[in-house]
């Protein structure tokens, strides 16, 4: 089933955007040293939080449905954009994502290394990592807003 999200400019912000998701609404912005009014997080700050809290559900699920005594994640993500410059002239770009993740809970190790090997099963962790097909239409009118 195919979900939609509506983002829209803020009329009289210069980069402000609402974020309806259909039972939520979320304000992304840039901070004021890029020009933005700082109103909300960044694109780059909301990927980042899909991605953790994603992986902490992924977890948590994981652990449900083991009947082991996880009681909590903590998930802290750091992004980082890297160039490495060729030898013979020029630079290829790349970027990182690390996690790090924080179990609670009365744990085996063996148990833990599981865990660990979930976060990445993670669907979000894995439509960024493997990649999504993306396509662009210019249109009169959207169609709605968001599908809950």
């Amino acid at each position: 089933m195919a979900k939609r999200v509506t983002v829209r400019t803020r009329q009289g912000t210069r980069y402000v955007a609402d974020i309806n998701t259909g039972r939520h609404t979320i304000v992304a912005d840039e901070p004021k040293t890029e020009g933005g009014d700082d109103a909300g997080p960044t694109p780059r700050e909301l990927l980042l939080a899909a991605i953790g809290s994603c992986t902490t559900m992924t977890i948590q699920i994981y652990a449900e449905m083991k009947g082991w005594p996880l009681t909590g994640v903590e998930v802290q993500l750091d992004y980082e954009k890297h160039i490495d410059k060729k030898p013979e002239g020029g630079a290829t770009a790349w970027e990182s994502i690390d996690q790090r993740i924080v179990l609670h809970g009365d744990l085996t190790p063996e148990q833990r290394e599981r865990l660990l090997h979930t976060a990445a099963k993670c669907p979000i962790h894995r439509t960024v990592a493997e990649g999504a097909t993306f396509s662009e239409t210019l249109v009169e009118t959207l169609d709605g807003d968001a599908i809950s």
